[in-house]
């Protein structure tokens, strides 16, 4: 089998949920990442043979981004610091398909694919069936339970990192979920003191689950945004940042289902009559946390933009700046707080 016959299958399986393009790209993203041949590998010679037989170990080479430990709730004050996880199940799940039938899929590698197809072609992410997504250079760990990291969280990220650098500085992370902001602070500002938090025990152990083995040192500690942040957090921070859940409710029936079913709403919905909610309570509790002149940096809904001017400014805080996103979306929010 070729390259382009193996896409091409798994392309045929994804039409419908996605649209046609879209569910190529995820197929070469998914061919890419199971057999290890690099993308342009994959542009410049779809027409290479794969071979029909996987390696003993299913996963191949060992993968650095999943770990064998987990670290229990009760150690996660201050971490230290892939195998592919595969479905022990052959092709059976394949058989019959007309998309491919003739195709020969063994009992190695390409059987170990059907599976991983069929969670695909039920809507799961990517990113959860891989077990990891790319962030800022970097690869994280993610699974369910735990929000996929956003290209707009990477710009955000980058402007902290260019207006943070070259000065020590002690950040708290807020809604850490998979870490991805926290640890990538934490290695682009070897200066910082980095502390994150989270109300979700699979996202804390995830996120120290990276921290680990991207050699980050993140303090994590388990606190409700809404409630006892400043009391969980009795340090003062320079910086304080956020992606907190902003998606109102009501756009729940409009969302694509890979990210609707599949991601954790308790990271992504709020009430249509409060969405500003954790906002609001983040920005209270800074007025406590932060030391004076300290800047609260939140990632927003696209929409939001003058309420959260409104709720800053009526909570203290000043000079106020709206940042656009890539795709020209007012998504991220700067504040000084002067005392």
């Amino acid at each position: 089998m070729t390259c382009r016959e193996l896409i091409d299958s798994i392309t045929t399986r994804l039409t419908g949920l996605y649209d046609a393009r879209e569910a190529r790209n995820i197929a070469r993203l998914f061919v890419c990442a199971r057999t290890g041949i690099t993308l342009s590998a994959l542009l410049t010679d779809p027409e290479a043979e794969l071979r029909t037989e996987g390696p003993e170990n299913p996963g191949g080479a060992e993968n650095p981004g999943v770990q064998e430990e987990r670290e229990s709730p009760k150690d996660l004050e201050e971490p230290e610091g892939r195998e592919e996880r595969q479905e022990q199940e052959g092709p059976e799940a394949w058989k019959g398909r007309p998309e491919v039938q003739g195709l020969s899929w063994g009992e190695g590698l390409f059987g170990r694919l059907g599976p991983d197809v069929e969670r695909l072609a039920a809507g799961e992410p990517l990113q959860y069936v891989l077990g990891e997504s790319e962030f800022y250079g970097r690869r994280f760990v993610v699974r369910p339970g735990v929000l996929i990291p956003r290209p707009e969280t990477e710009e955000l990220v980058d402007r902290i990192v260019h207006t943070e650098g070259g000065r020590p500085c002690r950040i708290l992370d807020v809604g850490t979920g998979s870490g991805c902001i926290a640890v990538s602070l934490a290695l682009e500002l070897p200066g910082a003191e980095v502390y994150a938090a989270d109300i979700s025990d699979v996202a804390l152990e995830t996120a120290a689950e990276n921290c680990r083995r991207l050699g980050a040192r993140v303090t994590l500690r388990r606190a409700d945004a809404l409630n006892d942040l400043a009391a969980r957090f009795p340090e003062r921070f320079d910086v304080i940042v956020s992606n907190p859940p902003y998606v109102p409710a009501g756009d729940r029936a409009v969302m694509h289902p890979n990210v609707r079913d599949y991601e954790p709403s308790l990271a992504l919905f709020v009430p249509d009559d409060d969405p500003l909610r954790f906002y609001r309570a983040i920005a209270r509790a800074g007025r406590r946390m932060l030391r004076p002149g300290g800047r609260l940096w939140f990632e927003i809904y696209e929409r939001a933009a003058a309420g959260m001017t409104a709720l800053l400014e009526a909570e203290g805080y000043t000079q106020t700046e709206i940042y656009r996103d890539l795709f020209d979306k007012e998504r991220m929010t700067c504040s000084r707080l002067e005392k």
